[in-house]
């Protein structure tokens, strides 16, 4: 056993080479296995200040073999960044880059769920084909993807989502065949910044 101060932890990821990623305000703190620290990732480029203290955004494990940095929200937009150990930084994703989204995660085969906030939907990235495709629409779903802050893939036919703490309301979602859901009409309202309530209702 040992112990390390850090200035005060946001994230813990670990790869498959034993090496432990600490994501502090700081940076990303880079440990080989033994817990002695290698490098330092700096985020200068992309943490943000919020009442005198610092976002320092997120970090995700992918399949181990990738760990990812996600951007705070600057302008309403973020990031995703991979990790690379070797050259102590952190290299873009063009697919990830520049998002407008308020939840991401890592499936256990590596690839990445991402909730895009202006087109109401989940996507998923893949590392090996670096293509990112459409998994499902909330409205689907008879969901606001808006109050989602939190999304986990379980399966490929099952994924989970989490409302903000707000609401506390947890979801499991299910594909599920189009000709056993019931008919849905499509109701258009145009609207610069409709109202909660207005946009729940007509999705529900």
């Amino acid at each position: 056993a040992y112990s390390r101060y850090f200035p005060p932890i946001s994230g813990l990821a670990v790869d498959n080479s034993g090496r432990a990623y600490v994501l502090t305000e700081d940076g990303i703190f880079i440990l080989d296995e033994g817990g002695n620290q290698t490098s330092t990732v700096s985020i200068d480029e992309y943490k943000t200040e919020f009442q005198h203290s610092y976002d320092p955004g997120t970090i995700l494990p992918g399949s181990r073999e990738h760990i990812y940095y996600v951007s705070p929200t600057r302008n309403m937009s973020n990031s995703v960044l991979e990790v690379d150990a070797s050259a102590s930084q952190l290299k873009k994703i063009p697919a990830l880059s520049n998002l407008h989204s308020y939840a991401f995660s890592a499936s256990a085969d590596g690839k990445l769920l991402i909730n895009k906030m202006f087109d109401n939907a989940v996507y998923e990235y893949d590392p090996l084909s670096q293509n990112t495709r459409m998994v499902m629409r909330w409205e689907d779903s008879n969901l606001s993807g808006k109050e989602v802050r939190y999304i986990l893939s379980l399966s490929p036919e099952r994924l989970l989502a989490v409302e903000d703490l707000l609401n506390e309301n947890t979801y499991l979602l299910t594909k599920t065949s189009v000709d056993q859901l019931p008919k849905k009409e499509i109701v258009v309202i145009a609207s610069l910044d409709p109202q909660d309530e207005l946009r729940d209702a007509v999705i529900s």
